[in-house]
């Protein structure tokens, strides 16, 4: 199991860069823009330069449908967002150290290489718990 004080360290520190950026981003930035959202530029949303997220198009676009966009654009951010969730899944099932990762931008996909203090190896066996603890870090970020 991932050591609690880790967990709650790891978010108090998200927390403040979190402040600590919006704070900027309103100071350099606020101005009004378009966010257009389709490709031939018909559909245009309100939005404010370095303010705006795609979650708040989303929102704006349909606050039901909004849970269920994970990403504006990209493979590799999809990786890249999946391997965290892989990571914070293998130290919640098995209390493993997060070493290297997250993804790669060659086309291999995502990864997490971790240290086990018990010298445990993962394989095919391992797999369901890690699944298991994957839907339920997918399930709180849903608010499921």
């Amino acid at each position: 199991m991932a050591d609690p004080v880790v967990i709650q360290k790891r978010i108090r520190i998200f927390s403040e860069l979190q402040a600590s950026e919006r704070a900027r981003n309103e100071e350099l930035g606020g101005q009004p823009i378009d966010v257009t959202v389709c490709k031939d530029g018909e559909v245009v949303y309100p939005g404010r330069r370095l303010l705006t997220t795609p979650l708040d198009i989303a929102r704006l676009i349909s606050k039901k449908k909004a849970a269920d966009y994970v990403i504006a654009q990209g493979r590799d951010t999809f990786w890249h967002s999946s391997a965290h969730i892989l990571g914070e899944s293998l130290e919640q099932a098995y209390g493993c150290k997060l070493c290297i990762g997250p993804c790669t931008t060659r086309g291999e996909g995502f990864y997490y290489d971790a240290f086990y203090e018990d010298g445990r190896t993962l394989n095919e066996e391992n797999f369901p718990a890690v699944q298991s603890q994957v839907t339920k870090a997918v399930q709180v970020r849903r608010g499921i």
